[in-house]
């Protein structure tokens, strides 16, 4: 699952490697991501899971350890 949504975040913060991306990566301050592509990462990982996440969940995920611990929530 952690490699999924690693995969998911490179992709669309179109980074080198997923080696970059910790559990306490900060979605905006270390990975870059800004609200568009926040949506898109949430977006990629709902069809990926077969999830749906919340849009005032979103705003409460902060570093990629809370996308992880959302996604185990919902599976």
């Amino acid at each position: 699952m952690l490699e999924d949504i690693k995969d998911s975040i490179v992709l669309i913060a179109e980074l080198d490697s997923a080696e970059e991306v910790k559990l306490e990566s900060r979605f905006l301050e270390d990975i870059g991501l800004d609200s568009l592509m926040m949506i898109d990462l949430v977006v990629d990982v709902e069809k990926k899971f077969k999830i749906k996440i919340g849009e005032e969940e979103v705003f409460n995920l902060q570093v990629v350890n809370d996308l992880v611990e959302k996604v185990k929530s919902k599976i």
